[in-house]
């Protein structure tokens, strides 16, 4: 018993020293980056942004910048956007991570009306679109 009770310190001070040299090994690391459309340049805002796999994310600001938490040089950002392409990217070491994202074209050849899709050259709307002019005085329609 005496024995065992000695090497109870000593087993302590190793696994302090263990711990203390691979906590790094694990703490995660930010990625940031700007995201923008490929035949503008414009940068994206409100760009869905997360670990393929995990739960949370991120989304863009309005100049099209996101910072993320990785926790592995495997992990797998992938992108989303209304209109456009998903796209996935490899952490890979990388700090900064400039995304362009370009547009989902069979996205948008469909025109989302209530509960119905229909394809832009075949949709007919039941309803018509009047141009009012204003007058500046008045703020009343003019005829």
């Amino acid at each position: 018993m005496q024995n065992g009770l000695s090497l109870f310190p000593f087993c302590q001070v190793i696994c302090l020293q263990v711990s203390g040299n691979t906590g790094n090994l694990f703490q995660d690391r930010k990625v940031k980056g700007t995201v923008t459309e490929k035949e503008t340049g414009t940068p994206l805002n409100g760009v869905s942004v997360r670990i393929k796999g995990a739960d949370g994310g991120t989304v863009t600001n309005s100049a099209g910048q996101y910072e993320i938490a990785v926790s592995s040089n495997e992990d797998v950002l992938v992108f989303t956007y209304a209109g456009k392409k998903a796209r996935g990217e490899s952490s890979s070491g990388a700090p900064v991570i400039d995304i362009t994202m370009e547009n989902d074209v069979a996205l948008l050849e469909e025109v989302y009306v209530g509960y119905m899709v229909q394809k832009k050259k075949t949709s007919q709307a039941p309803f018509q679109w009047q141009q009012a002019m204003i007058s500046p005085k008045t703020r009343q329609p003019m005829p």
